[in-house]
């Protein structure tokens, strides 16, 4: 069983999965008011994983006996100025919520907590998958600005994008 400090760590690192998908749904609605909607329809997707990261901590944590709590989501104005900033904070934001499960898998490790280190690194898993491909769309959108290729193009993009990851 996780040690009391590690279910603590747990339930910060559920909360910051929890926060993350409210900051990507926030981005979302920025991209839907400046008629970016690929961009926005990536956005809700990638909030989703987001709430689905969270559920796996949560549900980790009711099974070895935790009560997990969900505190209130943040509400701050997500104003960005491109989209190449909006992806840098989409970055941003995984960079540090991946830098805290670092040190909690740490903690794991050093208190032979075998069973927590395997739930947290399926996550670290998804995280570096996710780094990676929000690290390739930040450089696509920065490589259609230099070539100059219009945003409504580069939006459509990440519409086909969404459409073929659902099919």
């Amino acid at each position: 069983m996780p040690t009391r400090e590690i279910l603590q760590k747990l339930n910060a690192q559920v909360n910051r999965e929890f926060n993350a998908s409210h900051l990507y749904l926030r981005l979302s609605d920025w991209c839907t008011e400046h008629n970016l909607n690929g961009a926005a329809t990536f956005l809700r997707n990638q909030a989703q994983n987001n709430v689905t990261y969270m559920m796996s901590l949560f549900d980790y944590m009711k099974q070895e006996g935790a009560d997990p709590v969900i505190g209130a989501a943040p509400v701050s104005a997500c104003e960005c100025g491109s989209l190449e900033e909006l992806f840098l904070r989409t970055l941003d934001d995984l960079n540090q919520r991946s830098a805290s499960l670092s040190r909690l898998m740490l903690l794991a490790k050093a208190c032979h907590d075998e069973t927590t280190c395997s739930v947290l690194d399926s996550l670290s898993a998804s995280h570096a998958q996710d780094r990676q491909f929000l690290q390739a769309l930040l450089e696509e959108v920065r490589a259609a600005s230099r070539e100059g290729v219009p945003v409504a193009d580069t939006d459509q993009c990440f519409f086909n994008l969404v459409n073929y990851e659902h099919h």
